[in-house]
């Protein structure tokens, strides 16, 4: 199960995943972990809302504004946290009291972005700021929808919440005529380039 944040370009899309982490078997109800996927790497959500300037688990809990006395919902909270701090440590970064403390957790997020495939060439602050719901200003403003996201999810996957239908289309998002003509035009100059490439390429090369 997985809550979708979906911009228009593509490293600006946030999944927000429930996943099933067996190996956490021995942590009750702990099977299950909030994962996040932004920018190009998948990293743990309670990580995550540490480098948007959380300062305790109290405070995530908080964020995500639900009761807590819920034993489904306590065992996942509990099961993510516990996730965090296992990601955090296999990560070996020398880092002096874990994720919680200081810069640990924007470092966690810069390492996992360093070490993917194509590293953006932002720092983590950069990207955090540009490609993190960017229609928001300010870490606590991206740090309280990203709360708000957890709770649809968890709502969701406890029943409480009605999953939304993609195929509805009052949940389809509307194109304005600008965003249209821009397609619109980025086809025609795709096109104008081919043929450029084509055109340079038959003159300067073979017998021409």
């Amino acid at each position: 199960m997985l809550f979708r944040s979906r911009p228009v370009a593509r490293r600006k899309r946030v999944y927000l995943k429930l996943v099933d982490e067996s190996k956490f078997a021995n942590l009750i109800g702990g099977q299950r972990v909030l994962s996040v996927y932004f920018v190009i790497a998948e990293m743990p959500v309670w990580i995550l809302f540490f480098a948007l300037g959380a300062s305790s688990d109290r405070e995530v809990v908080d964020l995500i504004d639900l009761n807590i006395e819920d034993t489904k919902i306590a065992n996942i909270l509990t099961g993510s946290i516990y996730y965090a701090d296992t990601k955090f440590e296999d990560a070996d970064l020398k880092c002096k009291g874990g994720f919680r403390k200081g810069r640990n957790a924007l470092d966690y997020v810069q390492m996992l972005l360093n070490n993917c495939k194509y590293p953006p060439a932002e720092s983590v602050e950069e990207c955090i700021s540009n490609l993190l719901f960017p229609n928001l200003t300010g870490f606590k403003q991206k740090a309280c929808f990203l709360g708000y996201m957890v709770k649809c999810l968890l709502e969701a996957y406890t029943g409480r919440r009605k999953v939304d239908n993609r195929d509805d289309f009052r949940n389809k998002r509307l194109e304005l005529a600008s965003e249209l003509l821009e397609r619109e035009l980025k086809v025609h100059l795709k096109h104008v380039e081919r043929r450029m490439v084509k055109a340079m390429q038959r003159d300067l090369y073979g017998d021409r």
